[in-house]
């Protein structure tokens, strides 16, 4: 059967991914305007742009998921936005990535999130507005993309100067036990992980807001003392 471009949609930036939900089209950007459009599509071919909310980086890959939408947003990490109303669409939560998140898959209230260098990281998103860090698994190489089946995350890995480990990963996820002081994703916890804390907690990142108050002060700085001292499963 023969194929034709029937229309053309223009976009506030550049568009880097898409995710479509019954006649709602999700489309994530970067370069000029870092953010997420929305789009009604009850007529493909007269899509109409009905909102819009802005990301705190390039929208690499979308997921929605019982009315809402889990992003990786390159250094902005796991942003997730509520379109229960996709014509009010409302930032509800980000937890930032090591470096850059660039891919994620979900599965039973999980989000698997792959960052650009430290590898996967896992968060429980059962309460969408407080994202739980699960854990991480560094992976060699430069993952840029994960497909989760069953109790295993393949990820892809492309070739680079820097990278020459190209192909594809298995990460076993049977037990995802949390090791909340292992920030850097090695499976242990050592000075790297003391040096990680201390950046997030002088940007009152929420990856340092270990008491989930809102404020970053002693009781953040014991928190990640116990949690080191407990080690890794």
């Amino acid at each position: 059967a023969a194929m034709s471009v029937v229309q053309e949609i223009d976009t506030y930036g550049n568009p880097k991914s898409i995710e479509i939900v019954g006649s709602i089209m999700y489309v994530g950007e970067d370069r000029t305007s870092h953010g997420l459009e929305v789009f009604d599509m009850t007529g493909p071919t007269q899509p109409s742009r009905i909102s819009f909310v802005s990301t705190p980086h390039v929208v690499f890959e979308i997921i929605c998921n019982q009315g809402y939408l889990f992003m990786a947003s390159g250094s902005g990490g796991l942003v997730v936005v509520d379109v229960h109303d996709p014509a009010n669409p409302a930032s509800l939560s980000r937890f930032d990535s090591l470096y850059s998140a660039i891919a994620l898959d979900y599965q039973f209230g999980n989000v698997y999130l792959v960052d650009l260098y430290a590898g996967l990281m896992v968060f429980d998103v059962t309460d969408p507005s407080v994202p739980v860090w699960l854990g991480s698994q560094a992976v060699p190489g430069s993952p840029q993309a994960v497909a989760i089946v069953d109790e295993m995350a393949f990820l892809s890995d492309r070739f680079q100067s820097f990278s020459p480990e190209a192909g594809m990963k298995g990460v076993d996820i049977t037990d995802c036990a949390p090791c909340p002081a292992d920030l850097t994703g090695e499976g242990i916890v050592d000075f790297f992980d003391i040096s990680a804390f201390l950046q997030f907690f002088g940007n009152q990142d929420p990856a340092a807001d270990l008491t989930n108050d809102g404020i970053w002060n002693f009781f953040d700085v014991s928190a990640f003392l116990q949690d080191y001292a407990a080690g890794c499963p």
